[in-house]
């Protein structure tokens, strides 16, 4: 997504969501504490062991952080329209449906 979206509205909307996935995250592991269900010391160990994982995988197989030519993002006038179809109803025909296409036989 980070990729992806260059917009300038998505400079604050990137960081927000990042922000929020992250506490969410701290919120479950403090509450699987609180509850009682898992020991402070193995959300300790997760949250370590995913942020090493999250890392490499940054590090040595995203191209996220690796130096590009700039990207060029696209202004709706150079957007490609894509064509849409035109439903006609044909009124009167008993042998069409509401969509203009032939009944089936069945």
């Amino acid at each position: 997504m980070q990729a992806q979206l260059c917009w300038k509205w998505t400079q604050l909307l990137l960081p927000t969501v990042q922000f929020f996935l992250v506490a969410f995250a701290l919120y479950v592991g403090y509450t699987r504490v609180s509850d009682h269900k898992h020991h402070w010391s193995d959300i300790f160990a997760g949250l370590l062991q995913g942020a090493l994982v999250a890392g490499l995988t940054v590090h040595y197989i995203s191209d996220l952080f690796k130096a590009q030519p700039p990207q060029h993002c696209p202004k709706e006038e150079e957007l490609e329209q894509k064509p849409s179809l035109s439903l006609t109803v044909t009124l009167g025909e008993a042998d069409h449906n509401h969509y203009g296409f032939p009944h089936s036989s069945s």
